[in-house]
């Protein structure tokens, strides 16, 4: 392989690790107390052209979460976490569209580590987004960027699913306040309030998905409460484009 882009760095951590008795944790908390591990993934123009490849760790890289934590963030985010540990894998199931998911209990859905593998069923989300294969040893992680990937996150039953939860719960939340609906989702998927700029466009958004989804449901001479159902839906189609953003997907 190459070698290391900072071969006297390597040299000081080793021999903090022996000083320090060896110990893994003493190791780690240094490493991720340090300026070089807690900076901005913000490229800034004169660093950009100092370090374009980024090799002096001038900035941190974007990185999209893997395939478990992207799978445990949107029951997270969504509310359907279920926290139980240990016991018997969750099972999968085949919908008719061909998506393989995990099912859940009244108690919602378990992290993806305690959902049953198998390598000729695996969960669809999972395995669109790089989840090692069960057949060879996995040396390393694979990290592609593929269309099923984007299509998993917009069109997919089980984000769909989980967003439109999300949705309900918004509104029972905070009925009739769509300003809180949205700054709430902010706040659950990136975990920061919506700016002046963004809030104004979510709200655009939801009122056109909201005009969207009602003149479905009167085309489809849909026989329940259309006006209420519509809201839901169009709530529930802007929770799922919060989901599928890259400010969600990658950490930053």
């Amino acid at each position: 392989g190459l070698p290391p882009s900072h071969p006297e760095l390597l040299d000081w951590l080793a021999t903090e690790f022996v000083r320090t008795g060896w110990s893994v944790k003493q190791m780690q908390r240094l490493i991720m107390t340090s300026t070089a591990y807690r900076q901005s993934s913000r490229v800034r123009p004169a660093v950009a052209a100092a370090d374009p490849e980024n090799i002096l760790l001038s900035r941190m890289p974007m990185r999209r979460m893997d395939a478990e934590a992207l799978y445990d963030s949107v029951l997270r985010v969504t509310g359907r976490l279920d926290p139980t540990p240990f016991g018997e894998p969750d099972k999968v199931a085949q919908k008719p569209g061909g998506e393989i998911e995990a099912q859940g209990t009244q108690a919602g859905w378990r992290r993806a580590i305690y959902v049953l593998h198998r390598r000729k069923s695996q969960v669809t989300m999972l395995d669109v987004f790089d989840l090692p294969q069960l057949n060879p040893n996995c040396t390393e992680r694979a990290e592609s960027t593929v269309a099923p990937q984007a299509l998993q996150m917009m069109n997919g039953d089980t984000v769909r699913d989980h967003s439109r939860y999300l949705a309900g719960r918004l509104i029972d939340a905070f009925p009739g306040d769509r300003g809180k609906q949205i700054g709430q989702a902010y706040l659950r998927s990136l975990s920061r309030p919506p700016n002046e700029e963004e809030m104004a466009a979510s709200l655009a958004s939801l009122d056109e998905l909201t005009r969207h989804w009602k003149q479905h449901l009167e085309s489809e001479n849909y026989e329940g409460p259309r006006a209420s159902r519509a809201r839901w839906l169009a709530l529930g189609s802007f929770c799922r484009a919060m989901l599928s953003s890259a400010a969600f997907l990658y950490a930053d």
